[in-house]
């Protein structure tokens, strides 16, 4: 089990901890690209910036983690990488911005981008986490039936939440594309499912 914990501030740096198998992996991933009220004041003043951009290699694949913008300003550094996947916590009313960039990148390098955002069930609420990988067109027209994701959502992005959600998506990080034909035994590289939290109980479907 993986565990990507933040992002939170300590000491005026705005960290990510990474727990692998329960080990708390060192040194702590830090943002280096601040927002613009970060660049003027965070809970302990001005953000300092991290310095390092750090992937991980482990036995399901290569995996990085960039915070909010960080994000924009170094995915496209990271393609020329061998890497699987991208996970990108953010805290940000215009994540479809993100979304864009992340759709690109998953059809021109196959990297599979976990967009996590700030969400609540107040007016102010962000939400719009979402998952973006690979998959075949058919598989993703069965998941917006399906209410994982709209029609004017990028192409890739294959299922993405709105409320206080939990969603759980098997992906086979092996097979980097789908097959052009869909074979009768195909059911698609992803498998999606959505846990609803309602009056402090978790309800899974």
């Amino acid at each position: 089990m993986i565990i990507v914990g933040g992002s939170y501030y300590d000491n005026s740096s705005n960290i990510c901890p990474i727990l692998i198998k329960g080990r708390l992996i060192k040194p702590e991933y830090s943002k280096i690209f601040p927002s613009l009220f970060e660049g003027i004041e965070t809970p302990k003043g001005k953000m300092k910036s991290g310095k390092f951009v750090f992937l991980y290699e482990t036995s399901i694949g290569t995996f990085s983690v960039l915070t909010c913008f960080d994000f924009p300003n170094i995915i496209y550094s990271l393609t020329s990488e061998k890497i699987d996947f991208v996970i990108n916590p953010c805290y940000d009313p215009q994540i479809s911005r993100f979304q864009k960039d992340a759709d690109s990148v998953c059809r021109n390098n196959e990297i599979t981008i976990i967009h996590v955002n700030r969400t609540n069930n107040s007016k102010d609420k962000f939400g719009k986490s979402g998952i973006i990988t690979k998959e075949h067109h058919d598989i993703i027209a069965r998941n917006m039936s399906d209410g994982y994701r709209e029609k004017s959502d990028p192409d890739y992005l294959i299922a993405k939440l709105n409320s206080e959600e939990i969603l759980i998506a098997d992906i086979n990080l092996e097979s980097k594309g789908p097959t052009v034909g869909v074979p009768l035994e195909y059911h698609g590289r992803s498998s999606i499912n959505k846990i609803y939290r309602y009056d402090q109980c978790w309800i899974a479907l």
